[in-house]
């Protein structure tokens, strides 16, 4: 047996060699986000933060993606994370910083993942500033605004001043968000990138929350009861199983207990809708009617990483004492709360009681088709009774292009009325649509199309959005037509803010003489010579059935970089849950339920 110290001479180097490995922050950094799986990084230039991006490029494991405004970069970053799990955006202080928070609090709400990367001053700068009323480059004049700005809508948020503190603190945020996936601020000092600190070992692995075993058993069994007495439970899935992985657990719920399952507009295609218990995507009262009345009608709703926004929020003052409602964060069956309870944990665990307890599902209402959105899908092309020269409207344009559609692509739709017509589209790949269906922000598909685009290589990105989105951040083509991304996005003009109008006054769409709110108006752009100017190659516009239908025959060979569908709509055409609601009042509340 060797004693202490009978190591031979290569292991004794060896070692010395792991001691003594050292490498500079930067370097420190971009490792550390290599080893969670990122593999591009969306920036703005800026000189606080170019020796990150120097070092990140000649590490060679991530690919250093320059946007055209910051913008564009955090909305690329959070779809980026959507489906290569994590994403990233470096920035420059303040004046970059500040045209990255929308994007980023989009992030925070919708549980993104994204590492916001920010190059600060120098100490050297805050002394002068402190001491000598020097204002340093982009400075507002107070002391740690970015901070104090990224520390409100971020998991987590730092300041790395010290080279001595910086793998510390750079796996403490880097682990959180790992953990919440919620974004997560990283502001290093200028002076410190290229200082040097001890090379990133061993890879992170923090340790995730676990419930509380006995709050876990009481709260699976009186969940199980209370799924065995309803005469018409239904489970309703959100972006969190999702965003913490659960979607093969929450497959098996499915498919063990045969509930039928909707999901909110921001967890749609959490699974394949490709499934017998599948009843489409409950977005209130934009939902097909069929949805609604199975969703509104249950005595027992088990939400399960739902998100409640106020466009679903009657679902929940109507059934409050009716749901389960199981989010990462703790659990609530009807009045009573679990905090100790973990969305994982939960499921898996509730699964098998219902096993055990050999539930048998009650059947569907018989009015209900169960695989009503497989049935469109497949039936789209023979149903399709628009003639030729009839022009284009939201409807017909949706039916047709579900049968366009396949599992190759990933379908984004902007926060216009094009969102709530795509609901119904059958999405077959696992997490294959996106949407911002909780921020809502304007615009933010469009920009998240680039980020989409370099996490998704099986097929093209497709991408709905109305003119008014795509009006934000138009720029974003360049950057597609620069790395020549396959993605196609259909740009429905209709020259108006049409989902606003239909908020703030929906008789315009009603009455025929009506105008809209002057601030709802926008400019008729020639999109042609936008996207031409921008480095488009390919740039259709389609007013007519038979056009869309030429249009749709050549994107199916096109593989050259992105693709600009201008699709020309009445600007008081509405999408048929709209027409639903502004026609028909009696539909605002489908529920029977007594009380």
């Amino acid at each position: 047996m060797l004693g202490a110290g009978a190591l031979s001479g290569s292991s004794q180097n060896t070692i010395m060699a792991a001691e003594t490995r050292k490498c500079t922050v930067a370097e420190y950094l971009a490792q550390r986000l290599a080893e969670i799986g990122i593999r591009h990084l969306f920036a703005v230039p800026g000189n606080y933060c170019a020796d990150f991006l120097m070092a990140t490029e000649r590490l060679g494991a991530i690919s250093v993606i320059c946007t055209t405004n910051e913008l564009e970069a955090g909305y690329a970053a959070d779809a980026y994370s959507r489906l290569a799990g994590f994403g990233a955006v470096c920035v420059t202080y303040g004046v970059g910083s500040m045209s990255l928070l929308n994007a980023t609090a989009g992030s925070y709400v919708e549980r993104c993942p994204v590492v916001l990367i920010n190059g600060g001053p120098s100490p050297k700068e805050w002394a002068d500033e402190l001491e000598k009323g020097i204002v340093f480059l982009h400075s507002t004049g107070r002391l740690r605004t970015d901070f104090e700005l990224f520390e409100s809508v971020t998991g987590a948020a730092g300041i790395i001043d010290r080279a001595d503190d910086a793998p510390a603190e750079i796996d403490r945020l880097l682990s959180e968000c790992i953990l919440s996936r919620r974004p997560v601020y990283i502001e290093v000092n200028l002076d410190i990138w290229n200082e040097e600190c001890p090379w990133p070992e061993p890879a992170l692995n923090p340790t995730a929350p676990a419930s509380q075993p006995e709050a876990l058993r009481e709260a699976v069994s009186e969940s199980v009861s209370r799924i065995q007495k309803a005469k018409q439970p239904v489970i309703w899935g959100g972006e969190e199983i999702h965003r913490f992985g659960l979607q093969d657990d929450f497959e098996r719920l499915i498919s063990t207990s045969q509930l039928p399952y909707a999901t909110t507009l921001l967890g749609k295609s959490i699974i394949s809708e490709d499934n017998s218990r599948f009843i489409g995507v409950y977005d209130s009262k934009f939902a097909p009617t069929e949805t609604r009345q199975i969703v509104e009608t249950a005595d027992c709703v088990i939400a399960l990483g739902t998100t409640i926004s106020d466009f679903i929020g009657d679902v929940v003052a109507r059934d409050f004492g009716n749901m389960i409602l199981a989010v990462q964060n703790g659990l609530r069956i009807g009045h009573h709360t679990y905090p100790d309870i973990v969305l994982d944990d939960f499921v898996r665990q509730l699964t098998i009681s219902l096993a055990e307890a050999k539930f048998t599902a009650p059947p569907l209402p018989e009015s209900f088709a169960a695989r009503r959105p497989k049935l469109l899908a497949e039936a789209a092309l023979k149903t399709f009774n628009s003639k030729q020269e009839d022009e284009i409207t939201f409807d017909s344009f949706f039916r047709r292009i579900a049968g366009y559609i396949d599992e190759r692509m990933v379908l984004m739709a902007d926060t216009s009325l094009c969102l709530f017509a795509s609901a119904d589209l059958l999405i077959k790949r696992r997490s294959g649509y996106i949407a911002q269906a909780v921020w809502l922000s304007i615009g933010f598909t469009t920009g998240g199309t680039v980020g989409a685009s370099f996490a998704h290589t099986e097929g093209p990105v497709v991408t709905f959005t109305g003119d008014g989105g795509f009006h934000m951040i138009p720029q974003m083509l360049s950057t597609l037509a620069r790395h020549k991304r396959s993605a196609v996005i259909f740009l429905f003009n209709n020259k108006i803010y049409g989902f606003e109008q239909f908020l703030v006054n929906s008789q315009y769409f009603k009455e025929a003489s009506a105008k809209p709110a002057f601030y709802n108006e926008l400019p008729d752009w020639e999109y042609s010579h936008l996207a031409k100017g921008l480095g488009v190659e390919c740039f259709m516009r389609v007013r007519t059935i038979h056009e869309l239908e030429v249009a749709l025959t050549k994107l199916r060979n096109w593989s050259a970089g992105p693709v600009l569908v201008e699709v020309a709509i009445s600007a008081k055409d509405l999408p048929a849950g709209f027409r639903q609601n502004l026609f028909d009042p009696s539909t605002a509340s489908l529920s029977n339920k007594p009380g």
